[in-house]
């Protein structure tokens, strides 16, 4: 059986939950990079909107439709889980 992603091209239906998801798998793996070069390195909305885009262009990704308030609402739930405390 074909996951909901592979069955469609069309990614700008993504609803909230959705979004989130996708941003909080991204946003771990541009934080796991980074922890090496830098543990207590902040990071901002402007660099996870960056690092998406150039996923999107350098490696051809689909990625849903995002806006950097996305990304804050998914930092700001990140936080409250207490997954993620590097965020500014």
């Amino acid at each position: 059986m074909r996951s909901y992603l592979e069955s469609t091209d069309d990614l700008g239906h993504f609803d909230e939950l959705e979004k989130a998801i996708f941003l909080s798998y991204f946003i771990s793996l541009y934080i796991s990079t980074i922890e090496h070069k830098n543990r207590h390195q902040s990071i901002t909305v402007d660099e996870i909107y960056d690092f998406i885009q150039d996923l999107h262009s350098e490696l051809y990704l689909k990625i849903p439709i995002l806006e950097k308030g996305d990304i804050s609402s998914c930092f700001h739930i990140l936080d409250k889980l207490g997954v993620c405390t590097c965020l500014k």
